[in-house]
């Protein structure tokens, strides 16, 4: 129990994009930098991990999301990589709704807020 599962929504889109683990890692990294994310450094195996199912931490998914947007000329939210979105700004505070489920963040309180 508790095993990572494999991020097939990140996998499609990796795959669909024809990037090499190396050229994913070096579009982050570059891109990292243009935002002045300097401590970011990313290599073939932490991309390996990601698709592996590990949840890469801020500006990662933000930074994903815009370079898979920017290649295939539409719009690719985090979501739609299989990755959380930031926890500023939940759909109700502290809560994340996945379909019909909703679950707590989990940069957030484990209540919901009262409505």
């Amino acid at each position: 129990m508790g095993e990572k599962q494999p991020n097939e929504q990140l996998t499609a889109w990796f795959v669909r994009s024809g990037w090499s683990k190396g050229e994913l890692a070096r579009q982050v990294n570059k891109r990292a930098r243009q935002i002045g994310a300097s401590h970011v450094s990313t290599d073939t195996s932490r991309v390996r991990r990601w698709l592996d199912g590990e949840s890469p931490r801020e500006p990662i998914p933000k930074i994903l999301s815009d370079l898979f947007s920017e290649r295939f000329g539409s719009v690719v939210n985090i979501e739609d990589l299989g990755l959380r979105p930031r926890c500023s700004s939940p759909p109700a505070a502290g809560w994340i709704s996945r379909g019909a489920a909703r679950r707590p963040c989990s940069c957030s309180p484990t209540t919901p807020a009262a409505t």
